[in-house]
C-alpha cells in the first residue's frame, strides 16, 4: 500500500528521491495555499476544510486496505489455527476411539474368557454329583464341549491382546497359557478316570443283571424241587404209612420217614432260602461302598454258595440234574473270577481316581479363572490409566492450541491497532486540534494566520469516519427493520395457527383451549358453559348454484352474523365446512343460552345479498349441550352437541335441540319462523 511522504518537498523546492529510490512527487496541501484576495476568515476556514476533505479522499483509500488487510490476516490466522486445532483433536478422538475400541475388545474378549473358564467349572461340579454311568457320560460330554469352547475363548483373548499390543500383560498371559495346559492335563485325566468308572459300573451292572437272571432260574428250579419233594412225602404219608400200620411195621417205617422224606423238604425248603440269601448278599456287595466289607462279604457269598452245593443229597436223580445247571450258573456269576469283591473294587478305586481327579480338574480351573480375573482386573486399570494419560494430553494439546491462537489473535489486533494509531488515530486527533484553535482563532475575528501553517500530507479522510458511520447506521435500521418484519411475520403465523384461514375465526385448537378454561371457570364459580354446533341448512345448494367464491363470501357473512349475535365474553369458531361452534361461557342458569341460541339462528334465516345482486337464504339448525349437566372433556361436549344439531337436521332443520343429562336429545322451544 503507498504511504504519503510526509518529507516531500514544499512549493518551489527541486523535486527529491524518496526513501524508495523513486522520484517523490511534492503534495501541496490546501492549507499552504495562500489565501485568496476578497476572502474573509470565515470564508477561507470554509475552503480550506473543503480542500482537507478532498486531500482525505484520496488518503482514504490506505485505511480500508489496511483494514481489510488485518482483518484477512486476522480470519486466516483464526481460520488456519482453527483447522488445526480441528484437524489435531479429530487425530486424537480418533486415536483414542480406536484405543478405547481395542480395549474393549480386550477387556471382553477376558471376560468371554472368564465365563468359558467358569462354564467349565461349573460342568466339573455337575458332573461331580452324577452317580449313574449315564449321567458319567453324558456330563463328562458336557465337560469335554466346555474344555473346547474355553479354549476357543482362551485364543480369542490371546489374539485380540497381540493386536491391543498389551504387552506388558505377557507374564499373565504366560501364567494363563501355563495353567490351560495344566487344566487339559488334569481333564484328561479326569476323563480317563470316568471311563474306567462306567467300564467298572457297566462291569457291575451286567454281573448285576447275570446274577439276577441265573437266580430267577435257581429259584424257579428249587422252588419245583420243594413241590416235588413235599409231593413225595405226602405220597408216603398216604400210601406207605398206611401200608406198613396194616402190616405192623409203622414204628419203623416212620423213622425212615423222618430220617429221609422230611430230611429231603427241610433240604429243598434250605436250598431256596439259601439261594435267597446268596442273592442279597451278593446285592449288598455290589452295592457296597466300604472296602472293608467287601471282604466279608464275599465270604458270605463263598459259605452261601458252598451250601447250595447240597442239591447232590437228594434222592431223586431227576431232580438232581433240575439243580445242576442253575445252580452251576447261579455260583459261577456269584463266586467265580472276577470275584464281586474284585468287581465292586474296580468301582470304588474308579470313584475314587475320579473324585481326586475332579478334584485337581476343579482346583487348576479356579487357578486358571484367578488368573484370568487378575488379567482382566489389570487390563481394566491399564486401560483407565491410558485413557486419563490421552485424556489428559488431550486436554493438554487443546489448551495450548488456544492459547497459542489467543496470542497470535492479539498479536494482529496489536498490529492493527499500532497502525491505525499511526495512520489514523493520531493524525486524526492532531487534525481535530489544529481545526478546534482555527475555529477559536476565526471566532475571535483573526485573519487565519493559522491557516498558512503546513498540515501534514498524510491524514486519513475525513469522509471515511463519515462512510463507516453512515454504514454502521444503515446496518442498524436494516436489522431494526427486519426484526420488526420477524416479529410481523411470528405474530401472523401465531393468528394462522389459531383462526380459521377464510373467515378469521378461532380454530378447533383455540376454541378447545377456550373450552378448557370456560369449564374450570365454571367449576371455580359455580356457573354453566353451554357448547352448540351450528350448521348451514342448504349450503351445498348455494355452492352448486354460484360457485364456490360466492359460498366463502356466504360463509364470511355468517361469520359476521355470528359474530354480531354473541356476547363479548363468548366466542365463535369455524370447525370446517358450514359448522361453526360457539362457546357461552359464564351463564347464570342453563336457560340462558336459549335466547342467544334462538337469536343466532333467527339472523342466519334473515335474506342477503351477495356481490352481483345475487339473493341468498339460508337455513341453520343448532343443537347444543350444557355443562356440568354435561359433565365430560371439550371433545365430548362437541361430540354431544353435534349429535344435538343433527337430529334438529334429520327433523326438517331451522330448529334448535338440546342434549339432555340423560343422553337424549330434544326440541328447545317453539321452532323458529319458516321452520317446517
Amino acid at each position: 500500500m503507498d504511504m504519503p511522504n510526509v518529507d516531500a518537498p514544499g512549493p518551489g523546492q527541486p523535486e527529491a528521491f524518496g526513501s524508495r529510490g523513486r522520484v517523490a512527487t511534492p503534495k501541496v496541501s490546501p492549507w499552504t495555499r495562500r489565501p485568496t484576495p476578497g476572502l474573509t476568515g470565515r470564508s477561507r476556514y470554509r475552503a480550506g476544510v473543503a480542500g482537507t476533505v478532498a486531500v482525505w479522499g484520496e488518503k482514504g483509500l490506505g485505511i480500508r486496505r489496511l483494514l481489510f488487510l488485518g482483518t484477512a490476516l486476522l480470519m486466516t490466522l483464526g481460520t488456519g489455527m482453527g483447522l488445526y486445532s480441528g484437524h489435531l483433536t479429530s487425530e486424537l478422538h480418533r486415536s483414542m476411539t480406536e484405543h478405547e475400541r481395542e480395549t474393549d475388545a480386550s477387556v471382553a474378549a477376558a471376560r468371554a474368557a472368564f465365563a468359558g473358564a467358569n462354564r467349565l467349572s461349573l460342568a466339573l461340579r455337575d458332573l461331580a454329583r452324577a452317580e449313574n454311568p449315564r449321567g458319567l457320560g453324558l456330563r463328562a460330554n458336557a465337560v469335554s464341549r466346555a474344555l473346547v469352547a474355553s479354549q476357543d475363548q482362551l485364543d480369542r483373548m490371546r489374539v485380540q491382546l497381540h493386536r491391543g499390543g498389551w504387552l506388558p500383560e505377557a507374564t499373565a498371559i504366560v501364567a494363563v497359557t501355563r495353567t490351560e495346559t495344566e487344566v487339559q492335563t488334569s481333564l484328561a485325566q479326569l476323563v480317563e478316570a470316568v471311563g474306567t468308572q462306567i467300564e467298572a459300573d457297566a462291569a457291575v451292572a451286567d454281573r448285576h443283571r447275570r446274577l439276577k437272571r441265573a437266580f430267577n432260574r435257581y429259584f424257579r428250579a428249587s422252588s419245583k424241587v420243594e413241590v416235588s419233594m413235599r409231593t413225595r412225602a405226602s405220597r408216603v404219608l398216604a400210601i406207605d404209612l398206611v401200608e406198613a400200620a396194616q402190616q405192623g411195621r409203622l414204628q419203623r417205617r416212620l423213622d425212615r420217614f423222618f430220617e429221609r422224606e422230611m430230611s429231603w423238604v427241610a433240604t429243598s425248603r434250605d436250598l431256596v432260602k439259601d439261594g435267597l440269601e446268596l442273592f442279597r448278599r451278593a446285592t449288598e456287595l455290589l452295592a457296597s461302598s466300604d472296602r472293608a466289607a467287601l471282604r466279608e462279604g464275599q465270604e458270605g457269598v463263598r459259605i452261601y454258595a458252598k451250601r447250595l452245593q447240597v442239591y447232590r443229597r437228594l434222592p431223586d436223580s431227576e431232580t438232581r440234574r433240575m439243580l445242576a445247571t442253575a445252580t452251576s450258573d447261579y455260583v459261577a456269576l456269584a463266586s467265580g473270577e472276577p470275584t464281586l469283591e474284585v468287581i465292586r473294587g474296580r468301582v470304588l478305586t474308579g470313584g475314587a481316581a475320579r473324585a481326586a481327579a475332579l478334584d485337581r480338574a476343579l482346583a487348576d480351573c479356579d487357578r486358571l479363572k484367578g488368573h484370568i480375573y487378575d488379567l482382566t482386573q489389570r487390563l481394566t486399570h491399564q486401560a483407565r490409566q491410558e485413557s486419563a494419560r490421552r485424556q489428559s494430553s488431550l486436554e493438554r494439546r487443546r489448551a495450548l492450541l488456544q492459547a497459542v491462537t489467543i496470542a497470535a489473535g492479539i498479536l494482529v489486533l496489536a498490529l492493527v491497532y499500532l497502525f491505525l494509531a499511526k495512520r489514523a488515530i493520531r493524525p486524526l486527533e492532531r487534525l481535530t486540534a489544529r481545526m478546534r484553535r482555527i475555529s477559536d482563532e476565526l471566532d475571535r475575528g483573526g485573519d487565519g494566520s493559522l491557516a498558512d501553517q503546513a498540515l501534514p500530507t498524510d491524514e486519513p479522510a475525513l469522509d471515511e469516519v463519515r462512510a463507516m458511520t453512515r454504514a454502521l447506521r444503515l446496518l442498524q435500521r436494516t436489522l431494526a427493520d427486519r426484526e420488526q418484519a420477524l416479529q410481523r411475520k411470528q405474530l401472523e403465523l401465531q393468528r394462522l395457527a389459531h383462526h380459521d384461514f377464510l373467515t378469521g375465526l378461532p380454530n378447533r385448537a383455540l376454541l378447545a383451549e377456550r373450552i378448557e378454561q370456560a369449564v374450570h371457570r365454571a367449576d371455580r364459580n359455580g356457573q354453566f358453559v353451554a357448547v352448540a354446533l351450528l350448521d348451514l341448512d342448504g349450503f351445498k345448494a348455494v355452492n352448486d348454484e354460484f360457485g364456490h367464491d360466492l359460498g366463502d363470501q356466504m360463509l364470511k357473512r355468517v361469520a359476521d352474523l355470528l359474530t354480531a349475535s354473541v356476547r363479548l365474553v363468548d366466542t365463535v369458531a369455524r370447525c370446517g365446512g358450514d359448522e361453526f361452534v360457539f362457546l357461552l361461557p359464564d351463564l347464570e342458569q342453563p336457560e340462558d343460552a336459549e335466547p342467544v341460541l334462538r337469536r343466532t339462528l333467527n339472523r342466519i334465516g334473515e335474506p342477503s345479498r351477495l356481490d352481483g345482486g345475487i339473493r341468498v337464504q339460508v337455513k341453520a339448525s343448532i343443537g347444543y349441550t350444557l355443562y356440568p349437566l354435561d359433565d365430560n372433556t371439550g371433545d365430548t361436549l362437541i361430540r354431544h352437541a353435534d349429535q344435538a344439531m343433527y337430529d334438529a337436521k334429520r327433523s326438517g332443520g331451522n330448529q334448535l335441540w338440546v342434549y339432555g343429562d340423560d343422553g337424549s336429545t330434544r326440541p328447545v322451544g317453539p321452532a323458529p319462523m319458516g321452520a317446517p
